[in-house]
């Protein structure tokens, strides 16, 4: 009997612990009950056939057509990314706003109930299964639905301040009125009422993207692709018992609601233009041609010989005459003994005016014999030798094609990400984006990091589009104090008493360059560094190749491209740059007649 009365507490203890998780919900005890199952609109990139698959959303699902239909990637509903959810919450009883609840989403999915004084705090240690459990799930519990007048979603990949929390909640025409508004009366209608934005009842889940895919292989490998893919503890089949009525009733016990995510949208567009680029070197430069060579092997072998053919005329050519002015120097020395120099000034004296009064001659002599080389090396007896030695060993005309397959396969794809840029250009420059910007606290460093961060995954790369460029020279053009320029924002870290004191300095650099542009004629610039050249670079932040004792002939480098290029390098530096191959001389082998 102890045994059997052991066994059915154990069994009552484990029904109670996982009671909670059968509820797929983090939030706690109470009366009436209806649960919200989260989901983002995403942007999923692909080609047509690809794009196909995915689920055909209806009209009240498109939310964005003041920014514009997609042309190379298609608007999807997929779960939450990791990030933070807030659930503001107006209710008859209370007279203001209030925040109904606020979560940390982990890549799975998953809700974790936090505090917003410490959004990353762990999640809290527990004594029993009950209370670990209770803590996640995917779904969000509310109660009295009778008295909530008014639902708004906020998502962000990173938290919000205390500060902006409260903007948010108390500031209804600069802050509030940007999230979309859930009917929630409607929530507690029939099954059969009409549809609203952004609500999915729970017959319509197979329009999530994932939730198609479990059943589609080809889907399923096309959001493998995308960015922010994790795999997802969101049942579908949990999740469509959860939101649907009881046997017998009418009423539905959920709904799912799809949250806005511009600045995902805005990244996942961004990748899938960088994507053009890289599939370069995934489908082309990396694919094998010959056991253990690789397209990428053959083309620096290609360039690197091909490279050396072009400049060893004149190489040898420059070795000819610095040989030859060599022996002329040392035919026309005083035959002294060295050790006279060392201990004789008058010896040293009368050596350094030898070589001065050798110096017209050896001017006049260089310049003989570089005109006897350059006829040499015109009339091809450099390039004729270096083809006596080495051209035997090469198959040019393969080299010739590697170059021009590749060549090819960069159009094609310069192309391609020219076409992937006008969706994503729009999205850059659009108010939702700058709406989902404005939740990022400008008085907050920690968080003008997190904005940073942000925007630059909306952005890298953009420079290798013509529309990105375009974009990009617009910002480093326009006014600091703009709130779409987020160029200037990035680097000021979103926060506004930086901007105020990059305005100061511009301002006064503007000054500086006024004093120097009227000074007078013959007078010598007196600012350091040149505020001819510090001026452009404060209004567009460009670097030049040439000294700045050069006014006007500098030619400006971008430093985002800069910076993106040395990104680049300093996360692969074989790809920037030739790489060292050992058995050179065997590699060429590989293009052999």
């Amino acid at each position: 009997m102890d045994s059997l009365s052991e066994t059915l507490e154990l069994c009552r203890r484990i029904t109670s612990g996982y009671r909670p998780a059968l509820r797929n919900s983090p939030v706690a005890d109470c009366t009436r009950r209806f649960e919200l199952l989260p989901l983002r609109y995403a942007a999923v990139g692909g080609n047509p056939a690809q794009r196909a698959r995915l689920p055909k959303l209806p009209g009240y699902l498109s939310p964005f057509q003041e920014v514009g239909e997609l042309t190379h990637s298609s608007y999807a509903i997929r779960p939450l990314r990791e990030g933070f959810l807030y659930l503001l919450i107006k209710r008859h009883s209370a007279p203001a706003y209030e925040w109904h609840s606020q979560y940390r989403v982990a890549p799975n999915g998953s809700l974790l109930y936090i505090s917003s004084d410490a959004p990353w705090a762990p999640a809290p240690s527990a004594g029993n299964l009950d209370e670990i459990l209770r803590g996640f799930g995917w779904t969000i519990t509310l109660y009295d639905l009778d008295d909530i007048q008014e639902l708004r979603p906020l998502f962000s990949p990173s938290p919000l301040t205390p500060r902006m929390l409260d903007n948010y909640r108390l500031l209804d025409e600069e802050y509030r009125s940007s999230l979309p508004t859930i009917d929630i009366a409607r929530f507690i209608q029939p099954s059969d009422a009409p549809p609203q934005p952004h609500v999915l009842k729970h017959d319509q889940l197979n329009w999530v993207a994932d939730f198609k895919a479990q059943n589609d292989a080809d889907l399923q490998a096309l959001l493998d692709l995308q960015p922010f893919n994790n795999d997802q503890i969101v049942s579908p089949h949990a999740s469509r018992q959860a939101l649907a009525p009881l046997v017998n009733h009418s009423k539905p016990r959920g709904a799912a609601i799809v949250i806005e995510d511009a600045i995902g949208i805005t990244q996942e567009l961004n990748a899938w233009r960088n994507a053009a680029v890289e599939d370069v070197k995934t489908q082309w430069l990396a694919r094998t041609v010959e056991p253990g060579v690789d397209n990428e092997r053959k083309l620096l072998v290609a360039q690197s010989f091909l490279e050396i053919e072009k400049l060893y005329p004149q190489m040898v050519a420059e070795q000819i005459v610095k040989r030859e002015v060599m022996a002329e120097k040392v035919r026309n020395q005083p035959h002294l003994h060295p050790e006279i120099y060392l201990f004789s000034e008058r010896a040293s004296q009368q050596a350094d005016a030898h070589d001065e009064r050798m110096k017209p001659h050896l001017a006049q002599f260089e310049r003989e014999v570089r005109s006897k080389v350059q006829a040499r090396q015109d009339a091809g007896e450099f390039r004729k030798r270096f083809d006596q030695k080495y051209g035997h060993l090469v198959d040019r005309q393969a080299m010739h094609d590697q170059l021009d397959g590749f060549e090819q396969a960069m159009q094609h794809a310069q192309q391609a990400a020219e076409d992937r840029a006008k969706d994503h250009t729009r999205w850059v420059v659009s108010e939702r984006l700058l709406q989902a910007l404005d939740r990022y606290d400008n008085a907050d460093l920690i968080n003008g990091l997190a904005f940073a961060e942000q925007t630059g995954q909306c952005v890298i790369g953009m420079e290798l589009s013509e529309g990105g460029t375009k974009v990009l020279d617009h910002w480093w053009r326009s006014d600091v104090a703009d709130r779409g320029n987020l160029a200037i924002r990035g680097i000021t870290y979103n926060q506004e008493d930086l901007r105020e004191e990059l305005a100061a300095l511009l301002e006064a650099a503007k000054r500086t360059t006024v004093s120097v542009i009227l000074r007078p004629a013959g007078s010598t610039c007196q600012a350091s560094p040149c505020r001819c050249q510090c001026l452009w670079a404060h209004q567009h932040p460009v670097r030049t190749d040439a000294g700045t004792e050069q006014h006007g002939q500098h030619r400006p480098v971008c430093l985002v491209r800069r910076a993106g290029a040395a990104s680049a390098a300093h996360r692969d530096p074989q790809q920037h740059g030739p790489r060292t191959a050992p058995g050179f001389a065997a590699d060429l082998v590989r293009f052999g007649a």
